[in-house]
């Protein structure tokens, strides 16, 4: 990510219901335990993900994907990117949180290999919403990948 990538993230971001200010965006690309990735189509900016690490742990705090482009893999390559790269880094266990009413994320995040780690009642505003912890065991996971390829 770049910081002229910003503004056409705040755009993306605009699509959401919680939307992420244009500062609050560039504010990732300065976080000294972070990492932060755009998908690109065509030369354009179509989604984007961050997360932040230390030691072994990390948090995944946005995966965002242009309305334009949902549903034809963009956000499958951004998590497979973004766990690659933490990976790399020592990372061990990749955790999330999600609206518990989000049916669509909590798939996405499930066929990633996240699981439900626990429950923070009342962690969302407007509207107010439990949040689900969920959790990725990169080892685990990469050995489910190997079992899976021929």
């Amino acid at each position: 990510m770049r910081r002229a990538d910003c503004a056409a993230l705040a755009e993306i971001e605009s699509s959401y219901p919680s939307p992420w200010s244009a500062s609050r965006i560039v504010s990732e690309l300065i976080c000294p335990r972070g990492i932060a990735l755009v998908a690109e189509k065509k030369g354009m900016v179509v989604g984007w993900c961050c997360a932040r690490f230390i030691d072994t742990e990390a948090e995944l705090l946005k995966i965002a994907v242009d309305p334009s482009y949902r549903r034809i893999h963009v956000g499958t390559r951004l998590m497979a990117e973004i766990i690659s790269c933490l990976t790399r880094w020592g990372v061990v266990t990749i955790f999330l949180e999600v609206r518990a009413a989000n049916y669509p994320a909590i798939h996405f995040y499930g066929t990633m290999g996240f699981v439900q780690a626990g429950v923070r009642r009342g962690y969302y505003r407007e509207p107010v919403e439990d949040g689900l912890l969920l959790g990725l065991n990169v080892t685990e996971h990469a050995k489910a990948d190997d079992e899976r390829e021929p």
